[in-house]
């Protein structure tokens, strides 16, 4: 049985920007594998409301920056 292969996650603007504001997470979420990416994107886009949304996608920043 082979695995199928799944695309990888299409980064929302917000989120890139965000990372484009901070290189050193910009170029360790690049690194990542497309799994982790996808983890991080799913998470931002389940928020409902923009306020949730935008704290989201700095925390994801910050975990970048982590290394969490």
């Amino acid at each position: 049985m082979t695995k199928k292969k799944v695309p990888p996650a299409e980064v929302p603007a917000d989120f890139v920007a965000a990372l484009a504001a901070a290189p050193e997470a910009q170029q360790r979420f690049a690194t990542m594998p497309p799994s982790h990416q996808r983890e991080y994107v799913v998470w931002i886009e389940g928020a409902r409301n923009p306020e949730t949304r935008a704290r989201r996608v700095a925390a994801a920043v910050q975990r970048i920056l982590s290394g969490a």
